[in-house]
């Protein structure tokens, strides 16, 4: 069956399922975010989507190539930049990172895209160079759903693990446990394969304790978190401060349409 036709497929699949929610009333449920949150996507109608985010401190500018071609959307960008989600084919994805002054590749992997789900590529330190990440998101959200949905990753060679608490502003850490337990460096949660964490839009302190512990070594100030938000949160060293034991920030990766797709979010103690 050719491209044309399933485009063709999909659209008329589309049409008729957006007929019948606007005809139940239940579209309304699904706007007021700022996620591209299109219904093919939560349908498994979309093309697989792809993000790249370059999280290897003190390493120079880079290029991703995706199988032979640059990334236009990847392509010589520095330390801390996130893309945006973009559509891939549904073939495998083989990927190789390589520095944009001289081409010298550092690092591959590769993957199966499915239709329906989103992939995030993380370039990563090691003890000798620099290693690929990929996170696969099912994106198995309602399509009554308006929450949030959030990912974290520990990518702080400085950090030792660590619990995060997600909870409205000036929680008592004493009276709550914490979302997220023991995140060490190089972990994802929810893992690879496995659905974001949904919450629902409003404001949100995010603090990070030492494993066990209630004594938070970071702490944001009040994060408004959008209705429909897809959000990836990246726990890198603070500026200048790598071989500072738990001196971090967040790097919040969005998927919007905005043009700058990061935010970075420092401790406030």
């Amino acid at each position: 069956m050719t491209d044309a036709v399933n485009h063709a497929r999909r659209a008329t699949m589309i049409r008729a399922l957006g007929l019948t929610l606007a005809s139940s009333g239940l579209l309304v449920a699904c706007g007021g975010g700022d996620d591209d949150d299109d219904i093919d996507d939560r349908a498994d109608l979309a093309d697989p989507k792809l993000r790249f985010v370059h999280a290897v401190p003190g390493a120079p500018n880079v290029t991703l190539v995706r199988n032979g071609n640059p990334e236009s959307n990847a392509t010589n960008v520095p330390y801390k930049y996130g893309s945006q989600y973009y559509d891939v084919g549904t073939d495998t994805t083989g990927l190789s990172l390589r520095v944009a002054s001289t081409n010298a590749e550092v690092a591959t992997t590769s993957f199966p895209a499915r239709r329906g789900n989103r992939y995030t590529t993380i370039a990563l330190p090691t003890t000798s160079g620099v290693e690929l990440l990929t996170i696969d998101d099912p994106y198995n959200k309602s399509l009554t759903s308006d929450n949030a949905r959030v990912r974290f990753v520990n990518a702080a060679v400085n950090a030792q693990s660590f619990d995060v608490y997600l909870t409205a502003p000036g929680v008592d850490l004493a009276t709550v446990s914490p979302r997220i337990g023991a995140l060490g460096y190089k972990q994802v949660v929810p893992a690879t394969t496995a659905d974001s964490i949904e919450i629902e839009g409003g404001n949100y302190q995010i603090r990070l304790t030492p494993a066990g512990s209630k004594t938070a070594f970071f702490s944001t100030a009040a994060v408004a978190v959008p209705r429909n938000g897809d959000w990836l949160f990246v726990a890198l060293p603070d500026d200048g401060a790598i071989a500072t034991p738990n001196r971090v920030r967040l790097l919040l990766v969005r998927a919007d349409d905005s043009a700058d797709a990061t935010d970075e979010l420092t401790s406030t103690v």
